[in-house]
């Protein structure tokens, strides 16, 4: 067991010193009572650092958090040393970084990883081939493509050397892995030797594979499974890998959607996109969990017997939007899935991290607290009986000066006594690296490092290398006993593959325990072919044999006919049927023997196409197709569209051009392969306009258009008036604006059919003044212009000042003379063009007219008047003592009028739009005489008659006022 992190208890000193302590601390593990284990902190006094080690200011880092994120680790343990991927301030890159346990120090090896920036990393090492694997990706929290390679994530393998104690990268690499930024990244190999990459992108789980080598890799692919739900995440879901179970490879997600974590498994040797059916790992009902249980915090670990173990975060509480408790789940070699308290929702752990120390039978489990960052904490409990103690746990990595330590991470590997426990973090705000290390149990069992030969046969002689053999009492082989075996020293034993072994790790025993290898041995017989799929396909088919004994194979034949062939795992291999093969049994040969297969293969002939009638038509146009080997044909189609067919006989199929097709060749596809024509179909279309270019012209003017099915057209018209063109391909026409043609849609007719555009083509003319009227007047003056091609007129202008206006039709404007307008041409402008009126408009004085005089002074209804002044220019009424009256405006300063019926002496008015000036005498209006009596109604000559009545005034006089009357004739 280990003793919680101790404080420091020494008295200060000065800035850099450090308390060694190691010493004391192999003393105390050698006379530990009951395996207590005791850690001592080394005293860095400055930084005031309670738990752990403070080491350097990584502040030029292009993140403020360089130890994220929660699946990655950043950690290895080597030819006995630690090993980390750190920034480098000088270098300003990340660097491999060597710790020295005697100074608590990281030492910059100068080997770079990736050069680019705001980078984080996952390292693998693979100790079998001496092997380190890092992939490398630009952060992001919202996962997404990019176009741009430059940001995709990168695979870089590093050979190390334990002479220099160095690590060398190797040629090829980098490699590209991803097609995009992820949020995190991460790595694992399977027991064939093959990489395998997960992360979250688009909101949904991607997967990626290295292919014939480590520098070749396939394209990414979303994580094959029929549970829609279960992939369906949020941006802020992770994924990630790990290898398990010797044979296993397994994605664990976070779905934030449904509140679940989800496993998927691929078994080694099965086709990339074979997966089992998808796991749920915690939040089915039943489960420990009820509420949202995924959030996007965790980290999960493999033990050598195939359990897998993942520290979880469940989702944030709703109510105090803080962190729900951490837990251990805990998937058997069967499929089950068991769920552990780690935490609870006060003890505020985010940032999980998990590892395991199989020797010492110990889990364990740390996390930061609180949720921003402050204090890594951890917990341990017993692997075989899973029970972590209750409280907010033992704080690992402390510091009064770091108050906002977050982002702990290790390494994939498990830990023992030979390794210690080792943890790095940073805090966010101080900008630095810090960590702490636990010396661990170390346990007397034997322990296996590797085995050569890696296969062999029944009775191969087999070396064992490792530590703490002597005294070995078995030796087995996937649990089958050696007869025998030599323990040449406490490192190594050599022994042979007994009868009955069959694949899997090996173990030695000695009284002190069991070590189990971590890789299998592969047990070699003669090869047997139990079954292969499918069992027939043309030449390319690619074919799965499945046996027992193929590691070596040295050929794969179809009935005598080498095929190229894969070698998968030892009781697989992937072929394809090669040309000139014929049906007959399938043959494997290695150096141990050959076999073939009980079953023949069916090798199904490829078709052929010769010929196919008609060579064009429309879609829906029934085509015969004439060639060979049609029988079982799965899919006719046309330029890659498929259509609907029916096999007429080996040598005939009926099919008609689908809806989509596009000209181009017809192909046949059966289980014998796919039959392409020589000679393209020709799909006629019926013609269709998209777009036109420019939308609007005068006559003459260029205009192309865009469409589809022009190949053949017979006309081009303008709102239905023929046009001149050019057929420039099937999909665009070149046509020129007719003469007389008219704002309409354009119209494109070939043999099949007419299209006709859904908008309209303005054709523009240069608008025409004729006239206006009036010709002049003062601001405010509403003139009236006449002229043709006025519609979508855009402005009017006097003498260039614009002016208010309104369209009144296509050859009429009403606009008003604006202020401070000046006398000059009227222009008018529209899409076609402005022009400008011939002759100008004059801008007459703005205040009101004035009346001088007026002649004659006085008469009856009908006189002729002539009034004299000035400002009469736009005059709109002219009124006797109140009364309108026609009139005419001679010039600014004259009006002719004449007296209205009903007029009354008074003085005479005349108004423009400037304003209304009267004159300053009446004009007098003379009435008609009228008689209405007269006395007396007779007599002689010269007798005095008096008239009475009106309008007298003015008469013209006698010699005497009384009238006489007149002498009569005689």
């Amino acid at each position: 067991m280990e003793t919680p992190v101790g404080s420091r208890t020494t008295a200060p000193k000065s800035h850099g010193t450090r308390q060694r302590g190691w010493g004391a601390r192999i003393i105390s593990i050698c006379v530990a009572v009951l395996s207590l284990l005791v850690l001592t902190v080394p005293d860095r006094a400055s930084q005031q650092v309670t738990a752990g080690y403070r080491d350097y200011n990584y502040g030029t880092t292009p993140l403020p958090f360089p130890t994220a994120d929660k699946p990655e680790s950043k950690l290895w343990w080597n030819d006995g040393s630690w090993w980390g991927s750190l920034w480098s301030t000088q270098a300003r890159a990340y660097h491999i970084f060597r710790f020295d346990p005697s100074t608590q120090n990281w030492i910059d090896t100068g080997t770079p990883l990736d050069n680019r920036q705001s980078t984080l990393a996952d390292c693998l090492w693979d100790d079998s081939n001496q092997k380190l694997y890092v992939v490398s990706h630009i952060f992001t929290e919202n996962s997404l493509p990019s176009s741009s390679s430059s940001q995709w994530g990168r695979l870089y393998r590093f050979t190390y050397g334990s002479a220099t104690k160095q690590y060398t990268l190797d040629s090829g690499f980098p490699v590209t892995v991803t097609r995009g930024q992820e949020e995190n990244l991460t790595v694992a190999k399977d027991s064939t030797a093959k990489l395998w990459v997960a992360y979250a992108e688009s909101s949904t789980v991607m997967i990626n594979r290295s292919l014939s080598a480590d520098t070749t890799w396939g394209t990414p692919f979303k994580l094959p499974g029929n549970d829609s739900a279960a992939l369906n995440m949020t941006s802020d879901d992770i994924a990630s890998v790990l290898a398990f179970g010797g044979n296993k490879i397994g994605v664990l997600w976070s779905n934030q959607n449904t509140g679940k974590f989800y496993f998927a498994v691929h078994n080694d040797g099965d086709a990339d996109t074979v997966w089992q059916p998808t796991e749920t790992a915690l939040g089915a009902p039943g489960s420990a969990c009820t509420a949202n249980c995924a959030e996007d915090h965790f980290n999960f670990k493999a033990d050598s017997q195939g359990n897998v173990y993942a520290q979880v975060l469940l989702g944030f509480n709703a109510a105090s939007h803080g962190p729900e408790p951490n837990r251990v789940l805990l998937r058997s070699p069967d499929g089950t899935w068991q769920s552990y308290q780690v935490t609870t929702t006060t003890d505020n752990w985010v940032r999980p991290l998990v590892l395991l120390d199989e020797v010492d039978n110990r889990i364990y489990a740390f996390g930061s607290s609180p949720g921003s960052g402050g204090v890594i904490y951890y917990k341990s409990s017993a692997l075989s009986n899973i029970n972590f103690p209750s409280g907010i746990g033992t704080p690992f990595i402390q510091s009064s000066t770091d108050t906002t330590i977050n982002h702990p991470s290790s390494t994939k590997q498990e830990v023992n006594g030979t390794t210690g426990l080792l943890v790095l973090a940073c805090d966010q705000s101080t900008l630095y690296y810090l960590h702490n290390f636990l010396a661990l149990a170390v346990s007397n069992s034997p322990v296996i490092n590797s085995f050569t030969p890696t296969s062999g046969a029944v009775g191969a002689s087999v070396t064992i290398n490792g530590s703490k053999f002597t005294g070995a009492t078995a030796v087995k082989f996937n649990g089958t006993s050696a007869s025998s075996f030599t323990v040449n020293s406490d490192t190594q034993i050599t022994t042979s593959v007994p009868t009955n072994a069959t694949t899997g790790p090996l173990s030695v025993t000695t009284p002190a325990g069991t070590g189990t290898s971590t890789s299998n041995f592969t047990v070699l017989g003669p090869p047997l072919i139990s079954s292969f799929t499918p069992t027939s396909g043309g030449v390319g088919t690619s074919a799965t044999i499945s046996g027992s004994g193929f590691t070596n194979t040295s050929s794969v034949s179809f009935n005598g006919t080498s095929a190229q062939f894969t070698v998968n795992s030892d009781t697989q291999i992937t072929t394809a049927v090669p040309s000139g093969a014929t049906t007959g049994s399938i043959g494997i040969t290695t150096p141990i023997g050959s076999t073939t297969s009980s079953g023949s293969f069916t090798v199904i002939p490829s078709p052929s196409i010769t010929s196919f009638s008609p060579t064009s038509g429309l879609v829906g146009t029934t085509v015969t197709i004439a060639g060979s080997h049609f029988t079982g044909a799965t899919t006719v189609a046309f330029n890659g569209t498929s259509s609907t067919f029916t096999v007429a006989s080996d040598s005939q199929i009926n099919t008609s051009v689908p809806s989509g097709a596009t000209t181009g060749p017809i192909s046949v596809t059966t289980p014998g392969g796919t039959a392409t024509s020589s000679t393209s179909f020709t799909v006629i279309v019926p013609p269709s306009i998209s777009s036109f270019s420019p939308t609007s012209g005068f006559e003459g003017s260029s205009v192309t258009i865009s469409g589809a099915g022009f190949t053949g057209a017979t006309s081009v018209t303008f709102n239905g008036l023929a046009a001149s063109f050019t057929v420039a391909s099937d999909t665009q026409i070149k046509t020129t604006v007719p003469s007389g043609a008219t704002t309409g849609p354009i119209g494109v007719t070939t043999p099949v059919g007419t299209a006709t555009s859904s908008s309209s083509f303005t054709v523009l003319h240069l608008p025409v003044i004729a006239y206006f009227s009036p010709t002049s007047g003062p601001s405010g003056t509403l003139v009236t212009i006449n002229g043709s091609y006025f519609t979508g007129t855009t402005s009017v202008a006097f003498n260039g000042k614009k002016a208010s206006f309104s369209v009144v039709s296509d050859s009429q404007i009403t606009a008003t003379v604006p202020k401070r307008a000046t006398s000059g041409p009227i222009s008018v402008t529209t899409p076609g063009g402005t022009t400008t009126s011939s002759t100008n408009f004059a801008v007459g004085p703005t205040q009101g007219p004035a009346i001088t005089s007026f002649s004659p002074t006085s008469g009856p209804v009908g006189t002729s008047v002539t009034i004299s002044g000035s400002g009469f220019t736009g005059a709109t009424s002219v009124a006797f003592n109140g009364t309108s009256a026609q009139f005419t405006v001679n010039s600014d300063t004259q009006v002719t009028t004449s007296v209205p019926s009903g007029a009354t002496t008074g003085p005479i008015s005349v108004t423009t739009p400037a304003g209304t000036g009267t004159s300053s005498s009446s004009f007098t209006v003379v009435g008609l005489p009228v008689i209405s009596s007269f006395s007396p109604s007779s007599g002689p000559v010269s007798t005095t008659v008096t008239i009475n009545g009106s309008g007298f005034t003015g008469a013209s006089p006698r010699p005497t006022e009384q009238q006489r009357v007149p002498a009569a004739s005689p």
